[in-house]
Protein backbone atom coordinates (compact mmCIF):
# COMPACT_ATOMS: atom_id res chain seq x y z
CA UNK A 1 0.00 0.00 0.00
CA UNK A 2 1.27 3.45 -1.32
CA UNK A 3 0.83 6.98 0.51
CA UNK A 4 1.74 8.57 -2.73
CA UNK A 5 3.35 12.53 -2.70
CA UNK A 6 1.73 15.23 -4.83
CA UNK A 7 -1.93 16.79 -4.36
CA UNK A 8 -5.21 15.78 -3.18
CA UNK A 9 -7.92 15.67 -0.55
CA UNK A 10 -7.66 11.95 0.96
CA UNK A 11 -6.81 12.51 4.53
CA UNK A 12 -10.12 11.01 5.82
CA UNK A 13 -9.82 8.44 3.36
CA UNK A 14 -6.43 7.54 4.03
CA UNK A 15 -7.04 6.92 7.69
CA UNK A 16 -9.32 4.60 7.02
CA UNK A 17 -7.06 3.11 5.10
CA UNK A 18 -4.10 3.24 7.16
CA UNK A 19 -6.33 1.79 10.15
CA UNK A 20 -7.22 -1.25 7.74
CA UNK A 21 -3.57 -2.02 7.04
CA UNK A 22 -2.53 -1.91 10.49
CA UNK A 23 -5.48 -4.35 11.52
CA UNK A 24 -4.75 -6.55 8.43
CA UNK A 25 -0.61 -6.89 10.30
CA UNK A 26 -2.51 -6.99 13.48
CA UNK A 27 -4.21 -10.42 12.13
CA UNK A 28 -1.25 -11.76 11.23
CA UNK A 29 -0.96 -10.93 7.35
CA UNK A 30 2.21 -9.24 6.31
CA UNK A 31 1.14 -5.81 4.31
CA UNK A 32 3.74 -3.35 3.99
CA UNK A 33 2.96 0.79 3.56
CA UNK A 34 5.09 3.33 2.54
CA UNK A 35 3.99 7.12 2.56
CA UNK A 36 5.75 9.74 0.69
CA UNK A 37 5.71 13.53 1.37
CA UNK A 38 2.01 14.31 1.38
CA UNK A 39 1.31 10.12 2.03
CA UNK A 40 3.27 10.64 4.83
CA UNK A 41 2.61 13.46 6.45
CA UNK A 42 -0.88 12.27 6.51
CA UNK A 43 0.35 8.97 7.58
CA UNK A 44 2.10 10.45 11.24
CA UNK A 45 -0.88 12.73 11.88
CA UNK A 46 -3.11 9.66 12.18
CA UNK A 47 -0.82 8.00 14.86
CA UNK A 48 0.68 11.45 16.57
CA UNK A 49 -1.23 12.33 20.13
CA UNK A 50 -1.49 15.66 18.24
CA UNK A 51 -2.88 14.75 14.86
CA UNK A 52 -2.56 16.68 12.15
CA UNK A 53 -0.69 19.55 14.61
CA UNK A 54 2.27 17.61 14.87
CA UNK A 55 3.24 19.21 11.40
CA UNK A 56 4.81 22.73 10.83
CA UNK A 57 4.72 25.14 7.79
CA UNK A 58 8.06 24.54 5.91
CA UNK A 59 7.50 25.60 2.78
CA UNK A 60 10.21 24.40 0.31
CA UNK A 61 9.17 24.59 -3.53
CA UNK A 62 11.77 22.33 -5.29
CA UNK A 63 15.44 21.35 -3.61
CA UNK A 64 17.91 18.40 -3.29
CA UNK A 65 19.02 18.08 0.18
CA UNK A 66 21.22 15.61 2.09
CA UNK A 67 19.90 13.06 4.32
CA UNK A 68 21.57 12.78 7.91
CA UNK A 69 21.14 9.83 9.85
CA UNK A 70 20.15 9.86 13.65
CA UNK A 71 20.68 6.53 14.30
CA UNK A 72 23.41 3.94 12.64
CA UNK A 73 21.79 3.07 8.91
CA UNK A 74 22.69 -0.07 9.77
CA UNK A 75 20.35 -1.02 12.41
CA UNK A 76 17.41 0.22 10.56
CA UNK A 77 15.37 -1.71 7.80
CA UNK A 78 15.01 0.42 5.09
CA UNK A 79 18.75 1.42 4.81
CA UNK A 80 20.74 -1.50 6.18
CA UNK A 81 20.84 -2.94 2.33
CA UNK A 82 22.90 -0.38 1.93
CA UNK A 83 26.00 -1.33 3.80
CA UNK A 84 28.53 1.54 4.11
CA UNK A 85 26.99 3.13 0.64
CA UNK A 86 23.98 4.35 2.99
CA UNK A 87 26.22 6.98 3.95
CA UNK A 88 26.73 8.70 0.60
CA UNK A 89 23.10 10.28 1.71
CA UNK A 90 24.77 12.69 4.05
CA UNK A 91 27.77 13.44 1.62
CA UNK A 92 25.38 14.11 -1.65
CA UNK A 93 21.81 16.29 -2.01
CA UNK A 94 20.36 13.85 -3.49
CA UNK A 95 16.35 13.58 -1.64
CA UNK A 96 14.16 15.55 -3.99
CA UNK A 97 11.85 17.95 -1.25
CA UNK A 98 9.21 19.79 -2.37
CA UNK A 99 6.30 20.26 0.28
CA UNK A 100 4.52 23.04 2.41
CA UNK A 101 4.43 20.86 5.85
CA UNK A 102 6.71 18.92 7.61
CA UNK A 103 7.87 17.82 10.92
CA UNK A 104 10.20 19.19 13.45
CA UNK A 105 12.32 16.22 14.70
CA UNK A 106 12.03 17.57 18.59
CA UNK A 107 8.23 17.31 17.65
CA UNK A 108 8.31 13.75 16.45
CA UNK A 109 10.41 12.60 19.59
CA UNK A 110 8.28 13.97 21.87
CA UNK A 111 4.95 13.03 20.88
CA UNK A 112 3.86 10.12 22.06
CA UNK A 113 1.70 8.46 19.33
CA UNK A 114 4.44 8.68 16.98
CA UNK A 115 7.05 7.11 19.17
CA UNK A 116 4.30 4.44 20.14
CA UNK A 117 4.35 2.99 16.21
CA UNK A 118 7.69 5.01 14.52
CA UNK A 119 11.27 6.06 14.93
CA UNK A 120 13.17 8.48 13.66
CA UNK A 121 15.90 7.73 11.21
CA UNK A 122 17.15 10.78 9.25
CA UNK A 123 16.75 14.12 9.02
CA UNK A 124 17.34 16.66 6.29
CA UNK A 125 17.74 20.78 7.46
CA UNK A 126 15.65 23.54 5.06
CA UNK A 127 17.71 26.20 3.32
CA UNK A 128 17.07 28.73 5.87
CA UNK A 129 18.88 25.93 8.59
CA UNK A 130 15.60 24.26 10.50
CA UNK A 131 15.98 20.78 10.54
CA UNK A 132 13.26 18.20 9.32
CA UNK A 133 12.01 14.58 9.65
CA UNK A 134 13.14 13.46 6.56
CA UNK A 135 12.84 9.53 7.05
CA UNK A 136 10.97 7.18 9.49
CA UNK A 137 9.99 3.21 10.33
CA UNK A 138 8.21 1.12 12.43
CA UNK A 139 10.04 -1.77 14.46
CA UNK A 140 6.06 -3.04 14.97
CA UNK A 141 4.67 -3.17 11.42
CA UNK A 142 6.23 -3.13 7.73
CA UNK A 143 5.69 0.36 7.81
CA UNK A 144 7.75 3.76 6.35
CA UNK A 145 7.75 7.02 5.41
CA UNK A 146 9.73 9.55 4.08
CA UNK A 147 9.35 13.15 3.53
CA UNK A 148 11.62 13.22 0.48
CA UNK A 149 10.39 11.78 -3.13
CA UNK A 150 12.60 9.00 -4.64
CA UNK A 151 10.51 8.74 -7.37
CA UNK A 152 11.33 11.97 -9.04
CA UNK A 153 15.47 11.47 -9.96
CA UNK A 154 14.72 8.59 -12.31
CA UNK A 155 11.16 10.32 -13.62
CA UNK A 156 11.00 14.05 -13.43
CA UNK A 157 13.83 16.08 -15.82
CA UNK A 158 12.00 19.60 -16.51
CA UNK A 159 14.95 22.08 -15.90
CA UNK A 160 13.21 24.17 -13.48
CA UNK A 161 13.19 21.73 -10.92
CA UNK A 162 16.16 20.99 -8.83
CA UNK A 163 16.28 17.01 -9.03
CA UNK A 164 19.77 15.89 -8.87
CA UNK A 165 20.08 12.77 -12.14
CA UNK A 166 23.60 12.02 -11.06
CA UNK A 167 24.28 8.29 -11.53
CA UNK A 168 25.11 8.20 -7.74
CA UNK A 169 21.59 9.72 -7.41
CA UNK A 170 19.86 7.63 -9.33
CA UNK A 171 21.40 4.67 -7.72
CA UNK A 172 20.40 5.59 -3.83
CA UNK A 173 16.64 6.85 -5.20
CA UNK A 174 16.15 3.36 -6.98
CA UNK A 175 16.87 1.43 -3.56
CA UNK A 176 13.52 2.68 -1.73
CA UNK A 177 11.81 1.17 -4.97
CA UNK A 178 13.35 -2.21 -4.88
CA UNK A 179 13.20 -2.22 -1.30
CA UNK A 180 9.38 -1.54 -1.35
CA UNK A 181 8.76 -4.42 -3.66
CA UNK A 182 10.84 -6.76 -1.43
CA UNK A 183 8.76 -5.93 1.34
CA UNK A 184 5.66 -6.63 -0.81
CA UNK A 185 6.81 -9.94 -1.97
CA UNK A 186 6.46 -10.96 1.38
CA UNK A 187 2.65 -10.28 1.23
CA UNK A 188 1.02 -13.97 0.21
CA UNK A 189 -2.14 -12.87 -0.58
CA UNK A 190 -2.56 -13.16 -4.56
CA UNK A 191 -4.75 -10.62 -6.95
CA UNK A 192 -5.95 -13.55 -9.21
CA UNK A 193 -4.10 -15.62 -12.04
CA UNK A 194 -2.32 -14.04 -14.75
CA UNK A 195 -5.57 -13.38 -17.10
CA UNK A 196 -7.74 -11.92 -14.32
CA UNK A 197 -4.45 -9.44 -13.04
CA UNK A 198 -3.65 -8.45 -16.77
CA UNK A 199 -7.27 -6.98 -16.84
CA UNK A 200 -6.58 -4.85 -13.93
CA UNK A 201 -2.83 -3.44 -14.76
CA UNK A 202 -2.21 0.29 -14.96
CA UNK A 203 -1.69 0.15 -18.14
CA UNK A 204 -4.65 -0.77 -19.28
CA UNK A 205 -5.45 3.21 -19.09
CA UNK A 206 -4.00 5.77 -21.09
CA UNK A 207 -0.80 6.98 -20.92
CA UNK A 208 -0.59 11.43 -21.38
CA UNK A 209 2.81 12.77 -22.45
CA UNK A 210 3.21 16.69 -21.16
CA UNK A 211 5.61 18.86 -21.07
CA UNK A 212 4.46 20.19 -17.62
CA UNK A 213 6.91 19.30 -14.50
CA UNK A 214 5.15 15.87 -13.57
CA UNK A 215 5.96 14.55 -17.19
CA UNK A 216 3.43 11.87 -17.69
CA UNK A 217 -0.06 10.53 -15.99
CA UNK A 218 -2.61 8.10 -16.42
CA UNK A 219 -6.23 9.41 -17.17
CA UNK A 220 -8.53 6.59 -15.04
CA UNK A 221 -12.44 6.43 -16.44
Amino acid sequence: MIFPGGDGDYLEYGRFVFNQVKEINDNGTYLPLWGTCMGYENMVSYVATEGWNVLGVYDLDSASLTLDFVVDPQSTKLFQWLGNEAYLFNDHNVTYHSHHWSMDPEKFNTDAGLSSIFKLTGISYMPDGRPIVASIESDKYPFFGTQFHPEKPTQIFKEDQAVNHSWISIQLNTHFAEYFVYQSRRNEVKFGNYSETQKAIIQNYDLIVTDDWYDTVYVFK
